[in-house]
């Protein structure tokens, strides 16, 4: 039987994020029934007793093609009058098929050429600058030799930006992007350049000060109610995502530049506007526009700015009046990035990144007691809703375990690399059974390659025997070998140019006899992904006649690096090859 308008939901995605849980609680209790998406079985708002039922879909990240077939089943099965989705991560696999799903039900997003707009850092900053609102000095580049332009203009420290957060070069391979920051030209080099194989980078100005958001609801630009919030603590310190917040009165150039902005765009919809105030000048430069909803949304719902519900009513009921008052000095927090902030500034390390401002320990002291009072509230915890505060502090405590788990196997593959390295019998022994050797690292565009095109060559009368390959833990595929790795191969005779990073398998970690990595943490990665490989796994620094275990990972730094680097595997790999050959006596 179909179903009636009356027992039609709303469909909210991402149901993982705190800000998911603050749209179904606040439906929930104005008696609107809703449904929750997520990629994850235990999603937070998927806990809440206001969440009428649940569904299961591929990760956007690494299935788009999956998600989006599983959103369209979905939405066709049942009767929605909306679907919210929450983050960037759904927002831009919806945007190709928005057709589509918008025949059945309304999306509650900006168009998509607007969203265009907000979604790209270099775009937003143009858009601000020819509307006189301030923002840090900008440079964007979209390759590597755009960098080598700009040197002489950059005074450090500088943030290094994505232009989109989210970053797929195909249904199935995607990346979620973090900010980062230089203090010198080296380590900007080198972040920018690994950015640079997803998207556009924009490098920005660093500036001092506090965290200033806006969040509010428009149609066509005209802005219907507003929020304004402040940062109090961001994980990591440097700059990130607040963990811990207060509710303020609106600041009359905050709305004018806000303002400004929803109606250049002629936006309609939410948005969060965020700003950085300059601790020294006091100026407002702006940072980021986000045209959905933001992490912070559980404050703006405590403090009586119910966007959620406002955004309901906005485009199922038509109402275009809402409140313009809430409640300030309310504060919220989210209770892991506090505990990660908190161990931050009580275990501090002695930094020289001008950056860094540690809290004093008094502050830190008034801060946590706060927890105590009752007025405060978290992003997760509800007396009335209580599901998802214990699902929440379920995931904290599985991190916690997975990184002491981590830890351990961390310890145990020291333990057992060296212990191998002072007695290298058992490995020697194996040596002599193997037929295949897969070479790993992270990237399989400089170490991996490198050691198994330099066995293949030092290998004699057993070269066409014995199978060689290798593959990269965390890369993509298709990705060209770099071009120290290049160069240094050239200068020994080999010609690697052709060569082109492939991603482990399963099928190659089954049929290698030996697997060769470069590091300890590699051997972590293993154990997590394939433990019943371990037996045959171990680092290549094993074969090494010297003290050095791990062959580092040089990425981009200084050629003196990479020369080491090279040395090292070539050493290891000399003894390996004279194993393999037969010229290596008993050890």
């Amino acid at each position: 039987m179909p179903k009636t308008f009356l027992e039609k939901k709303v469909l909210v995605l991402d149901g993982e994020w705190p800000s998911a849980l603050a749209i179904v609680r606040s439906l929930g209790k104005r008696g609107i029934p809703v449904s929750v998406g997520s990629s994850r079985p235990k999603s937070l708002a998927a806990k809440s007793k206001y969440c009428s039922d649940h569904f299961i879909y591929p990760d956007p990240l690494f299935d788009v093609s999956g998600f989006t077939k599983t959103l369209l089943d979905h939405v066709h099965k049942d009767a929605y009058e909306l679907i919210i989705p929450v983050t960037d991560l759904t927002i831009c696999p919806i945007m190709k098929i928005r057709n589509q799903v918008e025949a059945i039900v309304p999306v509650a997003m900006a168009p998509n050429d607007k969203l265009a707009i907000v979604l790209s850092k270099s775009r937003t900053g143009e858009l601000a600058k020819a509307i006189g609102i301030p923002v840090p000095y900008t440079w964007t580049l979209k390759n590597v030799q755009d960098l080598r332009k700009i040197e002489e203009e950059l005074s450090f420290p500088v943030v290094i930006k994505p232009d989109s957060s989210k970053s797929w070069i195909s249904e199935d391979f995607g990346k979620d992007l973090s900010v980062s920051y230089a203090f010198d030209f080296g380590e900007l080099e080198k972040k920018a350049t690994s950015l640079l194989e997803w998207n556009p980078v924009v490098i920005q100005q660093y500036v001092t000060g506090e965290g200033v958001g806006m969040a509010v609801l428009a149609e066509e630009g005209k802005i219907k109610t507003a929020f304004q919030y402040r940062r109090l603590h961001e994980v990591p310190l440097s700059g990130g995502p607040s963990s811990y917040r207060i509710s303020e009165p609106i600041v009359p150039e905050v709305e004018e530049y806000v303002s400004r902005l929803m109606r250049s765009l002629s936006w309609s919809g939410i948005a969060m506007i965020e700003f950085k105030r300059d601790c020294k000048t006091r100026a407002l430069y702006l940072l980021e526009i986000n045209g959905r909803f933001w992490g912070s949304l559980p404050l703006a719902v405590a403090a009586g700015a119910d966007f959620p519900y406002y955004l309901y009513e906005f485009m199922v009921s038509q109402r275009r009046n809402f409140p313009r008052t809430y409640k300030t000095e309310k504060r919220c927090r989210n209770i892991e990035k506090e505990l990660e902030w908190l161990k931050t500034v009580l275990f501090r390390k002695k930094t020289e990144n001008p950056i860094i401002k540690y809290p004093t320990y008094s502050r830190i002291l008034i801060d946590t007691f706060r927890f105590l009072n009752p007025t405060e509230c978290s992003d997760t915890f509800s007396f009335t809703d209580p599901m998802p505060g214990f699902q929440d502090i379920y995931n904290i405590w599985g991190s916690l375990v997975a990184f002491a788990k981590k830890r351990i196997i961390y310890m145990r593959e020291l333990r057992r690399m060296k212990k191998i390295k002072k007695d290298p019998k058992t490995l020697f022994e194996k040596v002599d059974q193997i037929k295949k050797i897969l070479f790993v690292c992270t990237g399989n565009v400089i170490r991996s390659p490198f050691a198994a095109r330099y066995l293949e060559q030092a290998l004699d009368r057993n070269r066409e025997s014995i199978f060689i390959d290798s593959a990269g833990l965390d890369t993509v595929s298709g990705r060209n070998a770099h071009p120290n790795m290049i160069k240094k191969a050239k200068e020994i005779g080999l010609n690697v140019k052709s060569h082109r990073a492939v991603l482990i398998s399963d099928a190659m970690v089954r049929k290698a006899d030996i697997i060769l990595v470069m590091e300890i943490k590699h051997l972590v990665m293993m154990n997590q992904r394939y433990p019943d490989s371990m037996e045959k796994t171990f680092l290549l620094g094993c074969f090494s006649e010297d003290n050095l275990m791990e062959v580092p990972d040089p990425d981009l730094e200084k050629d003196v690096i990479f020369e080491t680097c090279f040395t090292q595997i070539m050493n290891s790999v000399k003894v390996l090859a004279l194993r393999l050959n037969g010229n290596l006596g008993t050890i």
